[in-house]
């Protein structure tokens, strides 16, 4: 791997295994076992490997202990749902306290 100002990479894992097939499973073994090359030789060529993972924090530390020098925390989808989780219980607890009235 070699590629001229190449400082950084990542892995999203996700999209590995939705493009491999254990769609939604970046855990599954055929994935892990593609990402461990990419690390490898990304560090032996001296280029920072990334990987990112929806949410996962043991998975991430556990890459992290595998080499990889820095983490995606999330995706688009997984910080909206919990907005959207945030914004009603804000607007279930408003409610309650209101009595259901307004």
């Amino acid at each position: 791997m070699e590629v001229l100002g190449l400082k950084a990479i990542v892995v999203g894992a996700d999209d590995l295994a939705g493009s491999m097939g254990p769609r939604g499973n970046p855990q599954h073994p055929e994935v892990q076992s593609a990402i461990e090359p990419v690390v490898n030789t990304a560090r032996k060529a001296g280029v920072a490997p990334g990987i990112g993972l929806a949410d996962d924090p043991e998975a991430l530390m556990a890459w992290v202990s595998k080499g990889v020098l820095w983490v995606q925390v999330g995706v688009h989808w997984t910080h909206l749902a919990r907005a959207i989780d945030t914004s009603f219980g804000r607007l279930r607890e408003h409610i309650a306290q209101k009595g259901g009235s307004q």
